[in-house]
């Protein structure tokens, strides 16, 4: 998933004890959902910024496919997965919707199609830096236009920054064939508009899905925290 650090002062000292806390949860989270997948046949990840878990997932020896929208990351992403025979990439911005335009907000990693909310309280230094005008497609119309059968993809990673509930009702009918789902969230509005981990928790719920364990990434008490999400069923 994609990483982040607690709020710290712009000093030198800071941004080393930042950057040395956003290895540790890195390989920390890295560790938790490498476990987590350990039995998967295959992962479907969306939001899959430049791939960064491509090795973790090689180890597992399972197919993969990478979803990212953003063309430039894209790039990144397929020159990272080269060298896993395994592992292909998917250019596409998934949602609920197929066909539908919408303005991507750009920040890094924080990059969202809902624009900050409490985001900034949490992470000040963390910048928008426009918006890229993009066309959404549902999980299930990408699954089925690339042959994903359920019995090779049972595994479904979501890090799409506030969009999560979006892309799981767009998998349709497709949810049903996924037994594993690791997905980010936060029990506070970090973008505008954008899902909770209560919301995200009572729909899987409803599906048939149970949370299993949630790991803290990132918080501060007067914010609220970010968390993995580790669903089973």
């Amino acid at each position: 998933m994609a990483d982040r650090s607690r709020a710290k002062p712009r000093h030198p000292l800071g941004r080393l004890v930042r950057s040395l806390g956003k290895r540790v949860r890195r390989l920390r989270e890295g560790g938790n959902e490498r476990r987590f997948l350990d039995a998967a046949r295959g992962i479907v990840h969306v939001g899959a910024n430049s791939g960064q878990e491509a090795a973790g997932y090689a180890r597992l020896g399972v197919p993969v496919v990478w979803i990212e929208p953003l063309p430039d990351v894209f790039a990144a992403l397929e020159t990272r997965i080269a060298s896993y025979p395994r592992q292909r990439a998917v250019q596409a911005l998934v949602s609920d919707t197929d066909g539908a335009e919408v303005d991507f907000h750009l920040a890094g990693e924080s990059s969202s199609m809902f624009a900050f909310a409490d985001h900034k309280k949490l992470w000040p230094d963390i910048d928008a830096k426009g918006v890229l005008r993009l066309t959404t497609s549902r999980l299930d119309t990408l699954m089925d236009r690339l042959g994903l059968e359920a019995s090779d993809y049972d595994s479904l990673v979501v890090d799409t920054q506030g969009a999560e509930l979006l892309v799981l009702r767009g998998a349709g009918a497709r949810l049903a064939g996924f037994r594993r789902i690791v997905a980010e969230a936060a029990d506070f509005e970090a973008y505008r508009g954008a899902t909770n981990v209560e919301e995200l928790t009572a729909f899987l719920a409803a599906a048939g899905f149970r949370l299993r364990h949630k790991a803290s990434m990132a918080g501060r008490k007067d914010v609220g925290t970010y968390y993995n999400l580790y669903f089973e069923r």
